[in-house]
């Protein structure tokens, strides 16, 4: 894969954190290839616009069974969206070994000739969310501000994330100023095994949008997409900035 393409991986140890919604609006600000390795109807496939349910057999999911030998799964593209790789329900059934799911991506991505390549995947554990970890030159976790989800994130970081680079972005955060000891937390969790992202606003109005394009592209947004979308450009800029970084150390 050349070093102009990027792998960006969006993960998290469970699910109702944000992690579809940020894969989309960051994979629109980056004009990103997005492929959605969630098999949940209400994935990024869904968010896209697009009902994996109306296919038998998925590309994502034959390209997959079919690795190494199978061509790279088509891209769906439409105005104002990132190119999409949809995903299909009857990817939950796939055993693949996680090196070859890290294998295919890399493949594909460079095939795609995009500079970045953005990685939805399943909560929990899995093959695929493996394998797309394993691939992945950045791993975007995102997480709510909250007891438990930030002892769960400390497990995360320690277990299966060891070894990579991450950024973990505090994602529908409702106050101006959270409370202080989760911010103390997590900053505590974080320090010397991740980078920090700013946080992403409770937007409660944007699961119910109905999507036309992202936020980052839509070119006459309202108050409120205005306010949202600068923060997932601000999360683009802050992944960019690690990435080249990344490969200034690299070269």
């Amino acid at each position: 894969m050349s070093n102009e393409q990027r792998v960006i991986t969006i993960a998290s140890p469970k699910g109702g954190v944000g992690k579809s919604t940020i894969a989309l609006h960051l994979a629109g600000a980056l004009d990103a290839t997005l492929v959605d390795l969630d098999w949940e109807v209400a994935g990024v496939s869904n968010l896209w616009g697009f009902d994996p349910r109306r296919k038998r057999r998925g590309g994502l999911l034959e390209a997959l069974d079919g690795f190494p030998d199978a061509k790279p799964p088509h891209r769906r593209v439409a105005p104002h969206r990132p190119a999409l790789v949809a995903g299909h329900k009857s990817m939950a059934h796939l055993d693949p070994e996680r090196g070859a799911v890290a294998d295919a991506l890399l493949a594909w991505a460079g095939e795609w000739g995009t500079q970045y390549v953005v990685v939805d995947t399943h909560p929990g554990v899995g093959a695929l969310r493996d394998g797309a970890i394993e691939a992945a030159d950045l791993v975007v976790v995102p997480v709510h501000l909250a007891h438990n989800e930030l002892e769960g994130l400390d497990d995360f970081l320690a277990e299966a994330l060891h070894g990579y680079r991450v950024l973990v972005v505090p994602n529908r955060v409702r106050m101006l100023t959270p409370e202080r000891v989760l911010v103390r937390n997590l900053m505590a969790i974080t320090s010397g095994r991740a980078y920090l992202a700013e946080p992403i606003g409770d937007h409660g109005w944007l699961p119910r949008r109905r999507l036309r394009m992202t936020l980052t592209q839509t070119p006459a947004p309202g108050v409120a997409q205005a306010r949202a979308a600068q923060q997932f450009r601000n999360l683009a800029n802050r992944v960019e900035v690690i990435l080249n970084e990344q490969h200034a150390l690299a070269a």
